[in-house]
């Protein structure tokens, strides 16, 4: 099998699930979790931003609690093309709504894993579903940790990722450190 084969038959699997998501619709466990619209938005504003990643075309997916897709959407025009053979696997959070109340979670991929996760953490921020009750880093949220190879194991450090270059350099830990806060519910 060759890459555009499968290429091809990624994307035809995730715009089955799509016409799934929208065939079902709101009404189907999706109440609260945002609209192809909304997500596409959230998702093409984020990934304008420096992300300290190649600036590639963004795939997300919504799903809520139970696992089923609520939305999938992609910034890019065409989103058939090759992207130079790069193969990651990104960020990855959960959705939180006004009451700290996880009700979904939220996946994108289409970068370097560094990128995908500011990305993702801009999506959701935009998106108003980060009110996050707590968390491992220093900030007590779930934002990434750079810290590079542990030294002493820590519940912590365990929980850390080396830093992402690039050539070298690294253009992510500064940008994963200044990244919105997670909202706190009004009092």
């Amino acid at each position: 099998m060759n890459a555009n084969f499968l290429r091809a038959s990624c994307i035809t699997a995730l715009a089955a699930i799509s016409a799934s998501a929208v065939a079902q619709g709101q009404g189907s466990g999706c109440d609260g979790l945002p609209s192809h619209s909304q997500l596409k938005s959230a998702l093409t504003a984020a990934r304008q931003q420096a992300n300290g990643g190649f600036d590639l075309d963004m795939w997300a997916a919504v799903v809520n609690r139970d696992g089923f897709v609520c939305a999938v959407a992609f910034t890019g025009d065409d989103r058939g093309s090759r992207i130079g053979g790069v193969n990651v696997f990104g960020g990855g959070l959960a959705l939180y709504d006004r009451n700290q109340t996880l009700i979904g979670a939220i996946g994108v991929s289409g970068d370097t894993s560094c990128a995908d996760h500011n990305i993702v953490w801009r999506t959701r921020h935009t998106l108003n579903l980060d009110f996050v009750p707590g968390g491992i880093s220093a900030a007590s949220d779930d934002n990434i940790n750079y810290i590079g190879l542990v030294q002493v194991p820590s519940l912590a450090n365990d929980f850390s990722h080396p830093v992402c270059e690039i050539a070298g350099k690294d253009n992510v830990s500064e940008i994963s450190a200044r990244l919105p806060p997670v909202q706190k519910p009004e009092t």
